[in-house]
């Protein structure tokens, strides 16, 4: 895959005023010889192909790795165990998982040391490259979910990536690590779009639907976003939402928390038959209208007895960026990451799993 040159995004005295770590997981081979992060063939992907092409310069970072000495076989499990590992060591779990393994308190102390380099340094902006330097920060290794958003960890405001090592296995992720340097590169360098400042109506009365409502009919020009959510217990739409730029709106039907038998948002038929009647009017709307994966939501708006119909549906992004890339996921928290700067919503969430669906 081909990275563009990019040019710097950040200025050397941009840089200079902040302070920027790169953050690895552990020594390889070749830097546990030479006593430097970042060298053999991972490095000289980091060096010399991904910090150029994102606008970046690594002479311009504390370069860190997570651990300070090499596991065996490069392989962490070596230095951690699961919980029926530590019952039969006569050991309690100790700190954040990763990967459901706990590391082992011989190991504990390489990650004292980087708590204490990381507290001294106070950095701007945290690089995590891999799964292993996002749990350090975080508490979280799951690189695929988090990659590309900026987040608070325990140090200050951090992004992660793939680890370069990991890029040499799996290529095709190269496009998405590149696109969260370019964004890590405009952080730095005070050019990225902040994120929306929004108002979203959630749980809303008859008369707040009217006023949105209102607000979308009185300018026709804005483009509204349409998603809905599914349960596939009951096979049935638990809630829609509506939503331009700056204002939005989510009109539920079903109410999975709600004791058995009083799952229904609406206290009667009546009100329910009128929440419909509300979601036709937003669907009828002459607003140009944006989906994702749409055909898995007008289906089901469609389905009778709703034979809801979206007037002036114009794109569909999961469509418009297969086209545009379609060597990469279309999923719309990777759109969200590469041409976003917002928050990881569907980390927000408290519940580890929902059984309502959100289509991507």
């Amino acid at each position: 895959m081909y990275l563009p040159p990019a040019g710097s995004l950040a200025s050397p005295t941009t840089l200079r005023s902040k302070t920027l770590v790169i953050l690895g997981e552990a020594p390889g081979a070749d830097e546990e010889q030479q006593g430097v992060p970042f060298v053999g063939a991972s490095g000289t992907l980091l060096r010399e192909r991904l910090l150029p092409a994102a606008g970046l310069d690594i002479s311009q970072f504390h370069v860190l790795n997570t651990f300070i000495d090499r596991p065996p076989n490069n392989d962490l499990k070596n230095w951690t165990a699961n919980k029926t590992e530590l019952k039969k060591l006569g050991l309690t779990p100790q700190g954040d998982p990763l990967n459901k393994r706990f590391l082992l308190p011989q190991y504990r102390w390489q990650l004292a040391e980087l708590d204490k380099r990381l507290t001294a340094l106070k950095p701007d902006l945290i690089i995590c490259l891999g799964g292993t330097a996002l749990w350090a920060v975080s508490g979280d290794g799951a690189i695929g979910t988090h990659r590309g958003t900026f987040f608070q960890s325990r140090y200050g405001t951090a992004i992660a990536t793939y680890h370069p090592a990991a890029l040499l296995r799996q290529w095709s992720n190269l496009p998405l690590a590149w696109a969260d340097l370019r964004k890590a590169a405009g952080y730095v360098a005070g050019t990225l779009t902040p994120p929306l400042k929004r108002r979203l109506w959630i749980n809303p009365t008859f008369m707040e639907i009217g006023q949105v409502y209102a607000l979308f009919i009185r300018n026709p020009h804005w483009v509204l976003g349409v998603d809905i959510e599914t349960c596939p217990s009951i096979d049935q739409i638990t809630t829609i939402s509506f939503a331009a730029a700056h204002e939005g709106i989510c009109i539920p039907i079903w109410n999975k928390d709600a004791a058995v038998g009083k799952e229904n948002y609406w206290s009667s038929i009546g009100e329910e038959r009128k929440a419909w009647r509300w979601i036709k009017r937003f669907a009828e709307l002459p607003n140009p209208k944006v989906l994702q994966n749409g055909l898995y939501d007008s289906q089901y708006l469609l389905d009778a007895p709703l034979d809801i119909r979206l007037r002036n549906w114009q794109d569909d992004t999961a469509i418009l960026s297969h086209a545009l890339q379609p060597e990469l996921p279309k999923a719309l928290g990777t759109l969200a990451s590469i041409y976003l700067n917002e928050p990881s919503w569907k980390q927000m969430r408290t519940a580890k799993k929902d059984e309502s669906k959100a289509d991507e």
